[in-house]
């Protein structure tokens, strides 16, 4: 049972007040219970940090409840798909990896702010992919290191030094196993990206616009493309079902026995209200601003994207930018659109310091409008054409990258309200940084070496 505070707002905008409220969670999967009782004595009360805390964790379950749902219907989707290939199905799939995502990159807020999220997060949400070491790719493709081109999908097995892996059958234990082989960050066997390519297939389009062109019949037991489509299928079933296994576990931080939960129980209040804020700066510049977007600018690549096989980067920076707004504001509206809202730290600052407050809210709303500019040209939203992400990045595409770079723009200053804002109430912040930002030209020396 969970001690709250005063007011949340649930399933499409009910509130309820009350002296105390209280909520249960049915297996760590939903939240079944309302118990209120009105008559508490105020010293039972939470402080306002704690309340805020303590929301911070109904938050943290209730998105990676998401997350995990919308894997399971990943999951369910690519079932359908495997038990009759067609161009229909494979669709189908293509869809809800897309929600999946749409899930899980509002998830992110927490990962700077919580070790144990971002010790996890490497197995969910690993990039950038060497496309070879996993399946077929152009006889162009070089990749970066001895693994780069391994081709896991036709391989019988793997040998590192006296070591050799057997690769005949694909399993939770093998994947793990392969993930990151031989320490190279880029060995990607896991995770939303190793689906994505397996769903797509190579971008080869440049800087046109195109996504994957991975076909059907790459899953064809009879007529199949592309080679060992068995051991494709295989693949694809095993990296997806250790995928709702790993978000379940990201979840089940965030219950009442969780490690977070437990963890955040026994730290101080402004030490907690110091690492979201610290954590949100760290997303917002370092991750988000710098290694996905900046890099990408600096070397006019246009496969640099978050996700290059499905053209869905848009789609991830901007729920990034939304996964951010919710943390900061306190409030969430998960997939069966019930909106959860509690104590935030947007209400704490503007309580004591108004002025500081309204900077950072203005911050927010424009890193928000600048996302979402970017979602709408990608998405042909009132576009004359659509302009994907990767088309944006092109050197000669002064629009799109502009869109970029504003964008960036807004991430930077959002992360510099957060500082002040932080230093206010007392905070020193050292929010990650990134070379792309902080050293651009020793990033292009590297590179051109």
């Amino acid at each position: 049972m969970f001690v709250l505070s005063n007011r949340l707002v649930l399933s499409k905008g009910l509130n309820i007040t009350s002296g105390l409220i209280c909520l249960i969670f049915s297996l760590g999967f939903s939240l079944v219970v309302l118990v209120s009782t009105p008559n508490v004595n105020a010293a039972q009360l939470p402080t306002k940090e704690r309340a805020i805390i303590n929301h911070l964790i109904v938050l943290g379950h209730t998105k990676y409840q998401d997350a995990v749902k919308s894997a399971q219907r990943l999951n369910q989707a690519i079932h359908q798909f495997l038990a009759n290939p067609t161009a229909s199905t494979h669709n189908q799939a293509k869809l809800a990896y897309r929600s999946s995502r749409v899930a899980y990159q509002q998830t992110e807020a927490f990962r700077f702010a919580h070790p144990e999220v971002d010790n996890l997060e490497g197995r969910v949400n690993a990039w950038p992919l060497d496309e070879g070491f996993v399946d077929y790719v152009t006889p162009q493709y070089k990749g970066g290191h001895t693994f780069a081109t391994a081709n896991l999908i036709a391989a019988d097995s793997l040998k590192i030094g006296a070591k050799t892996l057997n690769l005949k059958h694909f399993d939770v234990r093998t994947l793990r196993e392969l993930h990151e082989f031989a320490g190279h960050e880029s060995n990607v066997a896991t995770g939303y990206h190793a689906i994505e390519f397996l769903l797509w297939g190579q971008d080869l389009s440049g800087p046109r616009y195109g996504a994957g062109m991975r076909s059907h019949t790459d899953y064809l037991l009879q007529s199949c493309t592309g080679g060992h489509c068995e051991r494709r299928r295989n693949y694809l079933l095993a990296v997806t079902k250790l995928l709702v296994a790993d978000l379940t576990e990201m979840q089940a931080l965030f219950t009442p026995s969780g490690a977070i939960t437990q963890r955040l129980a026994k730290t101080d209040d402004k030490a907690v209200l110091k690492s979201m804020i610290e954590g949100l700066a760290s997303l917002s510049y370092g991750e988000l601003a710098g290694e996905r977007m900046q890099l990408g600018l600096l070397l006019g690549d246009p496969e640099e994207e978050h996700d290059c096989f499905s053209d869905l980067t848009h789609l991830s920076h901007y729920y990034n930018v939304v996964g951010m707004h919710n943390v900061y504001f306190g409030s969430f509206t998960d997939l069966a659109d019930n909106t959860i809202k509690g104590p935030s730290l947007a209400e704490y600052v503007q309580a004591t310091y108004p002025q500081e407050a309204q900077l950072l809210d203005q911050a927010f709303a424009a890193s928000l409008s600048h996302a979402k500019l970017i979602y709408n040209m990608a998405e042909h939203t009132g576009a004359a054409s659509p302009m994907s992400y990767d088309m944006m990045l092109a050197p000669d595409n002064l629009a799109g990258r502009q869109l970029i770079q504003n964008l960036i723009a807004a991430l930077k200053d959002t992360t510099t309200h957060l500082v002040a804002v932080g230093a206010k109430l007392g905070f020193t912040l050292n929010p990650e940084g990134s070379d792309s930002l902080d050293n651009p030209d020793q990033v292009i020396k590297d590179v051109a070496e």
